[in-house]
């Protein structure tokens, strides 16, 4: 279990468990220059077809957190 606040890199592959406004910027992964909003839960979507990087509640090593503070699991 991790605790994030911004201004902070994650530091491993981690599903978010309790956010509070996060956002993180995914532009090493994606090279969008707009921070990513992040959730608990997807929203509304029962399957996802598409890009890992864009699930809702899946933050990556070498984000950086922009704005707001999350509580997250290590997966990888």
């Amino acid at each position: 279990i991790v605790t994030l606040a911004a201004g902070d890199m994650i530091p491993a592959d981690v599903r978010v468990i309790a956010t509070k406004d996060l956002f993180v910027s995914q532009s090493t992964l994606t090279g969008e220059s707009e921070p990513t909003e992040k959730r608990t839960a997807a929203r509304g979507r029962k399957y996802f077809r598409g890009s890992v990087v864009e699930l809702d509640n899946i933050c990556y090593l070498g984000s950086i957190v922009s704005t707001g503070s999350a509580t997250a699991h290590v997966f990888g």
